[in-house]
């Protein structure tokens, strides 16, 4: 249950001006940022007229937003759920495909989210299953699934070190790397599979393994700022799980990606106040002048600029995630690469 208090009802107290919206965009921007069922939670639990009863203004909005937006979010909560029945059945039937092929996988991101933070697994919408093998076991990886009555899917717009794949409704994303591999000093991959537990049937990663995509994969593919539950995730996990702070310390440096974490720490603790441990601050934080230059890069929220600027925010914002310049260059290089081969195959 969800008390006042709360950082989602922080949230959505703060996106007032939003609200005030027609209904569909409104419903357009939970959506975008996942927080429709977060949004409907609090409606049917009464919060959001509870906050804003004897407010000026603001209980009109209340009751209209309750008029609108309930039976589309309703009906958006029943085709969710049936989407993930789905993804769980694909879940468990891959895992048990990679398994009997004896092929180490972990399955990881939005799907065991839900239940480990929000305690519903609708509360954290997701839209696939993401599953990371080595890269070493990509052909077994592909029969494995292809006999477990998978099909490749893959995407135009993809990156090089993951596929898709389809079954019964069930999307799935198989990873050789959780991250752009040339954004890292070493290899990450070993590190997700060497640190998996098995839960109901399938492998999920351990929670300082959890705790580091959600650092990493916001920072490094989303430029930080796209979507507001991910700061949200990281807010939740601080607040109700534990985990071994030094062993995240530890690989974002080895990684040389410490400037990375601390990033998306920042963002999330100015948004929610997020009780950041002394262990994971002092442990990543940059020096004072790039601690400095991206906070003002948050203000200016970098996912938003790239929209028209891409090169700008790679260029001052992204490649200033790394510890070293010499890390930025390598990220620059293996970018530019990238592209070009995107042309290549896809003229």
């Amino acid at each position: 249950m969800l008390t006042a208090g709360t950082s989602e009802q922080e949230i959505f107290a703060s996106l007032e001006r939003l609200l005030r919206q027609p209904s569909d965009a409104v419903l357009l921007f939970l959506q975008r940022h996942r927080l429709d069922q977060l949004f409907l939670r609090l409606m049917l639990d009464g919060d959001v007229a509870s906050r804003w009863s004897g407010m000026p203004g603001r209980v009109d909005l209340g009751r209209r937003l309750q008029e609108e937006l309930v039976e589309p979010l309703r009906l958006l909560r029943r085709r969710q759920a049936l989407s993930l029945m789905l993804r769980q059945e694909g879940a468990t039937v891959a895992s048990k495909a990679l398994d009997d092929a004896g092929i180490a996988h972990v399955l990881y991101k939005g799907i065991l989210l839900g239940e480990m933070l929000y305690g519903d697994p609708l509360l954290r919408p997701s839209a696939d299953v993401d599953v990371l093998v080595d890269g070493a076991d990509r052909q077994r990886t592909h029969e494995a699934l292809l006999s477990a009555g998978f099909e490749a899917a893959p995407q135009a717009a993809q990156p090089a070190y993951e596929i898709s794949y389809i079954r019964q409704g069930a999307n799935l994303d198989v990873h050789w790397h959780p991250i752009e591999p040339r954004r890292s000093r070493v290899p990450l991959t070993p590190f997700f599979l060497a640190h998996r537990q098995p839960r109901e049937d399938v492998w999920y990663p351990a929670p300082a393994v959890t705790f580091l995509a959600l650092l990493l994969n916001p920072a490094i593919s989303d430029y930080v700022s796209e979507r507001l539950i991910q700061p949200l995730d990281v807010d939740r996990f601080l607040r109700r799980v534990e985990f071994d702070g030094a062993l995240v310390v530890e690989v974002l440096r080895q990684a040389g990606l410490a400037t990375a974490g601390w990033t998306m720490l920042e963002h999330s603790r100015r948004l929610f106040q997020t009780p950041v441990p002394a262990l994971l601050e002092e442990g990543l934080r940059p020096g004072p002048w790039r601690r400095r230059h991206l906070r003002r890069w948050l203000d200016r929220d970098p996912a938003h600029v790239y929209l028209q600027f891409p090169w700008r925010v790679r260029a001052s914002f992204s490649l200033l995630l790394h510890d070293r310049w010499t890390d930025g260059l390598r990220a620059l290089g293996g970018s530019v690469a990238e592209k070009w081969r995107a042309r290549r195959v896809h003229p």
